[in-house]
């Protein structure tokens, strides 16, 4: 048995004078976009869609009307920031841990091939 709680479970138990209203959600992703795109120097852009989804490039795309859309945003500008891909198909990365010596992994710290 499974009791463990979905991230949108636990904002639906909450009461509402504490649930972050949705159009703040949309602002806040809006903004992290921006942000990331500042720090990455290149152009990101915010797109409402049915589920979250990237081109590793420029595009992310997200459910801007789901509670869980800041997290989605936030996983889907990780894969451009990381130059990171699920299936393979774009950017290659390699993890290096190193348990000695902590180094900050900065974006393209990573070798990416196209």
């Amino acid at each position: 048995m499974n009791t463990a709680a979905s991230y949108r479970d636990i904002v639906e138990s909450m009461p509402k004078c504490f649930r972050i209203p949705q159009w703040r959600l949309r602002q806040m992703c809006g903004a992290t976009v921006e942000i990331f795109s500042g720090i990455m120097k290149q152009t990101l852009w915010l797109k409402h869609a049915d589920q979250g989804a990237t081109d590793c490039e420029r595009w992310i795309w997200v459910n801007l009307s789901d509670p869980e859309c800041y997290v989605v945003t936030c996983h889907e500008i990780s894969h451009p920031y990381f130059c990171a891909t699920d299936d393979d198909t774009g950017c290659d990365f390699e993890w290096q841990v190193h348990l000695d010596v902590r180094i900050p992994l900065t974006p393209r710290s990573i070798e990416c091939s196209s």
